[in-house]
């Protein structure tokens, strides 16, 4: 095992380096907070994800079911949405392709290699902005233009109203800038519109009841055992800062403080897991749930009132100030206000597990 502590150290440097070089003080505490968090909510872990099956749905079909979404949810995001789709808005566009039409890739595009340890390795490829470790199916390239694969189902309308989310009310130019708080912030709006979409699709009769809980609880078992690595991540980088590397004791008494059973079978498991990542302390997905979340349940109550904060969070977001961002969803950004997103999330998951009968599932296993 002395080989896979020197990884697990090695892992723990470059955080190191992420939360004290890379980070300021405010992201640092959102990114350290969240994840806190976010871990502390409940486990539901299945065996295996409960596959879904969908009735085929053309690339007319999406379209017309996510603009009609679009237009009962906001006429100016509706126009806006059309300007991308159906004008070829000119400053950013969304090309909706399948395996049969690859002619619509960029002519220099080459899907990029990963190493072993999930670093990219591109070349002149560097421009574009994949979101997949392996083939990926959402491209974005810095000229403004948003490749997506389409799968032929339902599954496609909430890649495109994601998408397009990103995009409602931000300038495109300035869109393309990477900022302190863009990384962190940037799937907020387009989450929100998920579960927005989720309920339209029920209405309309393209998804059932359990459909649509099982969708948001999967995106939720997705975040949750990432911000329980990444807790683990932040604890034993903070120990090793004060007591140099990690030995299997510090490991085991972290993971026995995390209620996880330090068994030398669990220990291999997270050395494995801590030790490999393509992206360090991936956090915007899990800021994303909870904030999502908030505004949704906002949105139940009154709709006015969250759309209206949906779009000042939009125009905070163009300011690199984190304490606008927070205000623009009247919180502060505090341990208060974080806690208040968390127990948002815990009360939608008290719904879902009721709906989706999850605490008598014979699939439920320990954490």
């Amino acid at each position: 095992m002395e080989e896979e502590y020197r990884k697990l150290n090695k892992a723990l440097d470059v955080i190191l380096i992420i939360l004290n070089k890379d980070m300021n003080n405010e992201k640092r505490f959102v990114v350290s907070t969240v994840n806190d968090a976010f871990s502390k909510l409940p486990s539901f872990p299945f065996k295996k994800r409960r596959s879904q099956i969908y009735r085929p749905l053309s690339q007319n079909e999406i379209i017309s079911i996510v603009l009609g979404f679009y237009k009962q949810l906001d006429p100016e995001y509706y126009q806006m949405a059309k300007n991308i789709i159906i004008n070829k808005d000119n400053n950013i566009s969304i090309v909706l392709y399948d395996e049969k039409t690859k002619e619509l890739l960029p002519n220099d595009f080459d899907f990029p290699k990963y190493s072993k340890d999930g670093s990219k390795i591109l070349t002149k490829y560097d421009e574009l902005q994949i979101d997949s470790h392996q083939k990926p199916r959402i491209i974005q390239t810095n000229r403004g233009k948003i490749y997506i694969e389409l799968e032929g189902n339902i599954q496609d309308a909430y890649v495109l109203a994601h998408e397009l989310a990103h995009v409602m009310g931000i300038d495109p130019n300035s869109y393309k800038q990477r900022t302190e708080t863009r990384p962190l912030f940037d799937e907020i709006n387009p989450v929100f519109i998920e579960y927005l979409l989720n309920d339209y699709l029920e209405k309309k009769g393209l998804i059932t009841e359990k459909e649509k809980y099982s969708y948001v609880f999967e995106q939720y078992k997705r975040d949750k055992k990432t911000a329980d690595i990444n807790d683990l991540r932040i604890q034993l980088a903070k120990r090793k800062e004060k007591n140099k590397d990690i030995k299997k004791a510090d490991l085991k008494e972290i993971l026995k403080k995390n209620q996880y059973i330090p068994d030398d079978s669990v220990l291999a498991m997270h050395i494995k897991r801590i030790s490999n990542f393509s992206e360090p302390l991936m956090t915007r997905y899990i800021l994303a749930n909870l904030a999502g979340t908030y505004l949704y349940s906002i949105y139940l109550r009154d709709p006015e009132k969250a759309m209206k904060m949906q779009k000042d969070f939009t125009n905070a977001h163009k300011d690199d100030d984190f304490s606008k961002i927070f205000l623009s969803l009247q919180l502060k950004m505090d341990f208060e206000s974080i806690s208040k997103l968390a127990i948002c999330k815990n009360q939608q998951l008290k719904i879902i597990s009721k709906k989706l009968d999850l605490t008598n599932d014979k699939e439920l296993i320990e954490k």
